[in-house]
């Protein structure tokens, strides 16, 4: 009992925050607003400059998170090409044996990859 108390309790500190934040941010447009209008400027153009800015640092946000993404996505690309490359040896599971050419180097398909005894020839 005393877990699911706990969760409840962050949950609901983190939606007070979440409150209080979004009435700050609200208090601040306001007051935004209002110096604006004593300055002079009419309250719809003061409305539309405040979205103007809200949009453009929202654009300056996602502008700035699809780079972040694109990196990251480079990143994962470039540990999977470094993680999956091999000289084509590490692959094969090679093992020294005797097979149809006799003692040798060979893989999983019975290929045998050392020169062998050039002196018995």
């Amino acid at each position: 009992m005393a877990a699911q108390t706990y969760t409840a309790e962050i949950a609901y500190r983190l939606g007070r925050g979440a409150r209080s934040a979004t009435r700050r941010w609200a208090r601040c447009e306001h007051h935004v607003t209002a110096r604006l209008v004593t300055n002079g400027v009419a309250p719809a153009v003061a409305q539309l400059l405040l979205s103007g800015v809200k949009f453009a640092a929202l654009g300056a946000f996602f502008y700035i998170l699809s780079w972040l993404a694109a990196l990251a996505a480079f990143a994962i690309a470039a540990a999977w090409v470094v993680a999956n490359s091999a000289d084509g040896c590490e692959d094969e599971e090679m093992e020294w044996r005797y097979g149809h050419s006799g003692f040798g180097l060979y893989d999983k398909n019975e290929w045998r990859h050392d020169p062998g005894d050039f002196d018995k020839r």
